[in-house]
């Protein structure tokens, strides 16, 4: 039975894909708190996106930096490098969603 504590809502490009990070963060030990910092991420993050009129394919490194500026500016104190979007990154990369170098 999945944990509604830890339930994030996603909206926007990045939704389908909401479930099956979540799984993958469990799958590589992320303690429940941290994972749902990184899905606070995603759900930011996919707003943003569509915010842009974007969709998951077009997030290339250079959109996530984009992206992370923005959170900076609106005064967000974590999460602020591409360091924090490379789980992300990295599963999406592995459905071959996310175009783009490593």
């Amino acid at each position: 039975m999945e944990d509604r504590s830890l339930h994030v809502r996603v909206t926007g490009p990045l939704e389908p894909f909401a479930k099956g990070f979540r799984a993958e963060l469990a799958e590589q030990g992320y303690r429940p708190w941290s994972a749902k910092h990184q899905l606070y991420l995603v759900a930011h993050l996919s707003r943003w996106l569509a915010g842009q009129g974007l969709e998951a394919g077009q997030l290339v490194p250079e959109r996530a930096e984009q992206f992370l500026a923005a959170r900076r500016a609106a005064g967000y104190t974590s999460l602020l490098t591409l360091r924090g979007l490379l789980p992300l990154l990295g599963y999406l990369r592995g459905l071959r969603d996310s175009p783009g170098p490593a």
